[in-house]
């Protein structure tokens, strides 16, 4: 029995020594997994680069080239997916074909978002920016100090929106050098050439598009801001801005955002229609505005906050499936401190705020309301554009849940 019992204990010995061997097996294995991470993500973003302006000259050679020349020019990876600023040299922005392949070419890259902003300046103006290439000066606030800069705010969407369907005047904000640093200067008109040949011609030149029914129909440049101006009659946005675009002002942005749409959610239930529920939101501005205040205060915050029913420029935007044209709409605007950081937005009514906003997804019966309250043109409209790239983007996203669901 002594020596059974002695038996045990060494083979209780020899399997703890087997035990912590293998733990400090695995712990070695995690530890050089660990760190090849650490070390193939440090060195990713040690070789990058994030430009937040794009300079983009006239040139001879295609606009693709001249990226790819950049590219092989730079010692980094040039990541544009923080670009939010295109600086466009005068003669390119007044070519409508340069222009034209410009945006094509931006629009195929997904890195580009649609809500970049565009200005065109001269030579010297260029180079003063390139010059401030490691700082480089902020230039969206000079669509954001007036009303009239936000309304002739010229994103890539806008832009696009534009060039594909040749709807409405589009002008550009032009920027000169003063003192070292870019001022703005005045507008420049873009894309004219189909607005000269129209009036040239004194006829309605139409276009040919499908819907997404396959029903071809025609549709003009008078008739596309007509069913704009009927859209935004029946709907109201909700329009959030942040203080800056620092990771804390834009986190605050969203808190204040689903405190402001839980709050909203029992105010405006039952709204017939659009003139109810700004009637429901005017009668309670100010304890929007108050529980806005708290959220903010209950962050941690002292920004001040206003909240007003507001009528401003919005470029073309994308929830889910319906895209709204550019233009003028009223909207439920919520300005956090300066309010010159990125903005947040969905439509209030119909209520497509309280829909799936993790998914982005309109449910169909929202569907049903914004039928029921335009006109079958104004509603296949916000199905058309870019009907094949949102099928892909969809796509994408169906796949994403089915594998991280």
């Amino acid at each position: 029995m002594k020596k059974k019992r002695i038996k045990q204990k060494e083979d209780k010995k020899t399997d703890r020594k087997h035990g912590n061997r293998t733990r400090k097996a695995i712990l070695g294995i995690l530890s050089v997994l660990v760190l090849l991470c650490l070390n193939s993500c440090g060195r990713e973003l040690e070789e990058r680069e994030f430009p937040d302006t794009l300079v983009i000259r006239d040139s001879a050679l295609p606009f693709e080239k001249s990226l790819q020349t950049e590219q092989d020019k730079s010692s980094k990876y040039l990541d544009y997916g923080q670009v939010r600023c295109v600086l466009l040299e005068d003669d390119l922005a007044e070519d409508d074909e340069k222009l034209g392949e410009v945006l094509l070419a931006l629009e195929k890259r997904p890195a580009f978002s649609r809500n970049i902003y565009f200005f065109t300046a001269d030579g010297k103006a260029l180079e003063q920016q390139e010059k401030q290439k490691e700082e480089s000066q902020d230039l969206t606030g000079f669509y954001q100090k007036s009303t009239d800069h936000k309304r002739e705010a010229a994103t890539l969407g806008s832009l696009l929106y534009r060039l594909h369907n040749g709807s409405g005047e589009h002008k550009i904000l032009k920027l000169k050098e003063e003192d070292g640093k870019l001022v703005p200067q005045n507008y420049l008109n873009v894309l004219k050439k189909t607005e000269n040949e129209n009036t040239a011609k004194k006829t309605k030149t139409t276009k040919t598009t499908k819907t997404i029914h396959g029903i071809e129909k025609q549709t003009t440049k008078e008739t596309a801001d007509q069913i704009q101006q009927g859209i935004a009659k029946e709907i109201l946005r909700f329009h959030v801005l942040a203080n800056s675009d620092s990771e804390e002002d834009q986190k605050l942005k969203l808190e204040v955002k689903d405190r402001l749409v839980d709050y909203m959610k029992d105010i405006l239930d039952g709204a017939e229609d659009v003139k109810e529920t700004k009637k429901r939101i005017t009668e309670n501005r100010e304890t929007i505005c108050l529980v806005a205040e708290q959220e903010i205060q209950k962050q941690g915050y002292t920004y001040p906050v206003s909240v007003n029913l507001e009528k401003c420029y919005f470029p073309m935007k994308t929830y889910g499936d319906c895209t709204f044209p550019a233009g003028t709409y009223e909207a439920l605007r919520v300005c956090i401190g300066k309010a010159k950081g990125r903005n947040w937005w969905c439509v209030l009514y119909p209520g497509l705020c309280f829909a799936d906003s993790v998914n982005v997804i309109v449910p169909d019966e929202k569907k049903q309301e914004l039928k029921n309250i335009l006109t079958e043109e104004e509603y296949e409209s916000l199905f058309d554009w870019r009907e094949d790239d949102y099928q892909i983007r969809s796509g994408f996203l169906r796949l994403w849940r089915k594998l991280f669901a």
